[in-house]
């Protein structure tokens, strides 16, 4: 069994101009890091098809960088790896939260049978409120309270490291709506009754 070589070798041998050679440097670091990426891509709600994407993509920036002569090699190239394909992973959830997130006009058609009207003054006010907030805190709250998602979904979502932290973030995105409440001067008996 050939022994494997350092971060700088393989670096060199990526940048060489025998395609051979980077070829075989490439395949080195393709297998040696492919199971720590699809380990965190199924960790975190994606499936064997999303972690070979991810980490296809990946490696494509980790070689071009290294060819372009801009992987500096502050970090290994493992280290390297598993960040971009993370970050990758993590932008790919944040344009899935986006587009799964209620626009207004989706917010407009929930369903208002057997609804009374004080509620649907509640819903319009809450829609507004939503309208001003931030994606992250639009997105949680409507995750958690319209579409019914655990605190575990959410983590996973994005990209939290606990439960805990999701929890922490809805407490702190339902303060920021009850302080826009207060500032409309919206009480909370308006709001809960």
């Amino acid at each position: 069994m050939e022994k494997s070589r350092s971060d700088k070798e393989l670096v060199s041998q990526i940048k060489s101009v025998n395609r051979k050679i980077s070829d075989q440097a490439l395949r080195e670091i393709y297998l040696s890091n492919v199971s720590i990426v699809e380990q965190y891509i199924l960790k975190n709600g994606g499936s064997k098809e999303d972690a070979a994407d991810v980490y296809q993509d990946a490696v494509m920036v980790f070689y071009n960088m290294t060819r372009e002569g801009r992987f500096e090699g502050k970090s290994s190239i493992s280290t390297f790896i598993y960040a971009v394909s993370k970050n990758i992973w993590l932008k790919k959830m944040r344009h899935i939260v986006r587009q799964q997130t209620l626009s207004n006009s989706e917010f407009d058609r929930l369903p208002l049978e057997g609804t009374t009207r004080k509620e649907i003054d509640l819903l319009s006010i809450v829609k507004d409120a939503l309208a001003e907030m931030g994606n992250d805190c639009k997105q949680l709250l409507t995750f958690f309270y319209f579409e019914k998602l655990s605190m575990n979904e959410i983590m996973k979502t994005f990209g939290l490291g606990s439960a805990q932290a999701a929890k922490n973030k809805k407490l702190r995105c339902v303060k920021k709506m009850m302080q826009l409440f207060k500032e409309r001067g919206i009480t909370k008996e308006k709001v809960f009754g």
